[in-house]
């Protein structure tokens, strides 16, 4: 007779070959699970404030939001920043909540995004056309599919959440559409959280009586200047 284990590697050996199932899915779906077992463990061992250590990009955090053009004016200039990862990942690369100062180092977006510059690049004017033809379509709405597979993120414009809970954006993300949408005169974008501040995240949580997790994404749906139909 086979063992449990032999069991569930047979069934593992089915679900890939006949497609019901990837090896990156499951791979993803194993850390999570890990990801959350150890987030409980934590937890009960430590205070509410000291749990938002543990909150990792693995969680069921909302983080694709849209927001106010007008709200995006600055970005953040030190994530640490390498050529290896993607831009804003090495600071928040094991954890979504981290503390420090590095949102005390921004800058403004405009004189340095939306210059003649970059509006005379090929790539800008592409994105100009095509957002001009069919307006700004979230990720999303393009089915594109997630660009780093280790976290699933989306290749929306990604920002941060700074102390006071406004938003940076990362470097090196979108940069050209954020341009496009601001010629255009754009009132509303997609945006990807990367991660936000300690400071913040305890404002959160003082603001509502609840699970960490619970509170941090009952804020950020707050910021959403998008919000979900609600059926009649």
């Amino acid at each position: 007779m086979l063992d449990k284990y032999q069991k569930r590697v047979k069934n593992l050996i089915v679900r890939f070959s006949t497609g019901e199932e990837s090896f990156e899915q499951y791979q993803h779906q194993q850390a999570v699970k890990r990801s959350l077992r150890e987030y409980e463990k934590r937890t009960k061992k430590s205070s509410d404030e000291e749990a938002l250590y543990n909150i990792s990009h693995y969680m069921n955090i909302h983080r694709s939001i849209y927001i106010p053009m007008e709200d995006l004016t600055h970005y953040a200039r030190d994530l640490g920043l390498s050529y290896v990862t993607p831009a804003g990942r090495d600071l928040f690369k094991e954890r979504f909540v981290e503390d420090g100062d590095w949102d005390q180092h921004k800058a403004k977006i405009f004189p340095y995004i939306y210059n003649e510059k970059n509006l005379r690049t090929e790539r800008y004017l592409k994105v100009y056309d095509r957002i001009k033809k069919y307006g700004y379509l979230s990720q999303k709405q393009l089915n594109a599919k997630p660009v780093y597979h280790d976290f699933k993120e989306v290749d929306e414009i990604k920002v941060v959440i700074d102390r006071h809970g406004n938003f940076l954006k990362v470097v090196d993300c979108g940069k050209h559409r954020l341009a496009a949408a601001r010629t255009l005169n754009i009132r509303e974008i997609p945006v990807f959280i990367q991660g936000i501040h300690y400071e913040w995240a305890i404002k959160c949580l003082n603001k509502h009586a609840m699970d960490p997790i619970e509170a941090i994404n009952l804020e950020i749906e707050q910021l959403n200047c998008k919000q979900p139909a609600v059926a009649k």
